[in-house]
């Protein structure tokens, strides 16, 4: 989780100072500072760990602002890189990189990219401002994954009362890095400054994709798994068989197998009795 400063890009190469670490009840946290080359400005990190919860809080703190509008221009960047890795071969059909928006979702569902260079696009602006004009769309999550594990990174709303869910104006870039195959860059519109300071909050689930760990935290998501349509309804059978009938997941996907051939048998004899007649049909025409 990189942070990239507008015009002090070389940051995100230079590793932060721990200035503090504090445990309590349960919540380790650590604070990591490093100041800009030409001092004043000061960047902050701040991690809360939960032993009982496995949500990351990330806090992104500016202070000492050299001015008023100098986080006005351009907005900074928080790359995103899932720390097991991801096929070299951006191309292929796995969604490699998950996107949820209140705005630009359809039927409910999230925007998966694979080898993608940019969100939003253009269809994704028009979408968000309804046809008629270009929106701005509203991230409620992002998700770097690869088959096993997610890295998945929620902007916590800036604005508490009376805003929706997720962060407004956000976007993101696909990115190369030596470390990792690809990455997401996050790029974060600039926070509004208060006593020269200002700050944003992630919450971030880094861990394996398990459907009832993520169908527990906020904003869905458990969609970060590409299940298609009929995926938690077949694994909650399979899990269901697997705590009443037989303790052994291999022996209940046989036993469901079975189940749904003898299911679809009416519908496959009927496709195999046509693929007969169309053979029979061939060969008379071809007399």
């Amino acid at each position: 989780l990189l942070v990239e400063l507008p015009g002090s890009e070389a940051w995100a190469d230079h590793e932060f100072a721990l200035a503090g670490k504090t445990a309590k009840d349960g919540v380790t946290e650590l604070r990591f500072e490093r100041e800009s080359a030409a001092g004043g400005l000061t960047l902050v990190k701040t991690f809360r760990i939960r032993a009982d919860q496995p949500i990351i809080e990330l806090r992104v703190e500016f202070q000492n602002i050299p001015s008023a509008d100098w986080l006005t221009r351009e907005p900074y960047r928080l790359r995103i890189a899932n720390a097991v890795g991801l096929p070299l071969d951006l191309e292929k059909d796995d969604c490699l990189v998950t996107v949820r928006s209140d705005r630009i979702t359809d039927h409910h569902k999230v925007r998966r990219m694979s080898g993608e260079d940019e969100w939003p696009t253009d269809a994704e602006r028009e979408r968000a401002g309804h046809g008629r004009v270009k929106g701005t769309p509203t991230i409620e999550w992002a998700a770097v994954a690869n088959k096993y594990f997610a890295l998945i990174v929620r902007p916590e709303p800036r604005h508490s009362v009376g805003s929706r869910p997720g962060l407004q104006g956000a976007e993101m870039r696909f990115v190369r890095t030596h470390k990792c195959a690809a990455a997401v860059d996050l790029l974060v519109p600039p926070p509004e400054a208060w006593g020269g300071s200002a700050s944003d909050t992630f919450h971030v689930y880094a861990g394996p994709k398990k459907y009832d760990d993520l169908a527990a935290l906020p904003g869905r998501q458990e969609e970060a798994i590409d299940y298609w349509y009929f995926g938690p309804p077949v694994i909650a059978l399979l899990r269901w068989m697997h705590e009443t009938l037989v303790p052994n997941y291999g022996v209940a996907i046989i036993i469901l197998t079975v189940v749904f051939r003898l299911l679809m048998w009416p519908v496959t004899r009927y496709n195999l009795k046509s693929l007969v007649e169309i053979k029979v049909a061939n060969a008379r025409l071809e007399e």
